[in-house]
């Protein structure tokens, strides 16, 4: 209904403005079902993305039960939202790892664990291939009496 309301009065969409300049916003506020929806025309939606317009929400939660000062404060953070302009790295990066930090971690986690499993492999791999081309204590005495029986003073490989 708030998106209804929205377009049918052209909020933000005034013939006399320039046509990059039509800013508009609209506080929604159902009084019997106890919620709010702010929307805003497409000239303020770098200055206040649906992040912001959600922080403003949830500071009406708390006063929902006077819904005079909740609108009011509604206004002010809006305001001060405007004044600052459009939200900056530090305030994005800041915003999404509040909404998103836990998946982030759990990501860069599983991922460290695959790394780290995967050379673990890697040099178990390498261990067993070594561990298989090397001699046993009997092979080595073998191979030391050939060497004496043909008279060999160096190994195979330098020849």
């Amino acid at each position: 209904f708030a998106r209804y309301l929205f377009d049918q009065w052209d909020v933000g969409r005034n013939t006399c403005q320039n046509a990059d300049d039509k800013y508009g916003i609209l506080i929604f506020v159902s009084i019997e079902d106890q919620v709010c929806y702010i929307t805003t025309s497409f000239g303020l939606a770098r200055v206040l993305p649906w992040w912001r317009l959600e922080h403003v929400i949830s500071g009406m939660d708390s006063r929902m039960s006077d819904y005079g000062d909740a609108i009011v404060e509604a206004i002010n953070t809006i305001e001060s939202y405007l004044e600052l302009g459009p939200p900056t790295f530090p305030e994005r990066t800041s915003d999404f790892m509040q909404r998103y930090g836990y998946v982030v971690m759990f990501a860069f986690l599983a991922i460290a664990i695959t790394v780290w499993g995967e050379a673990q492999e890697k040099h178990r791999r390498i261990w067993l291939i070594e561990e298989g081309t090397k001699l046993s204590k009997a092979d080595k005495v073998i191979a030391q009496m050939r060497q004496k029986e043909y008279g060999i003073n160096s190994c195979p490989i330098c020849l």
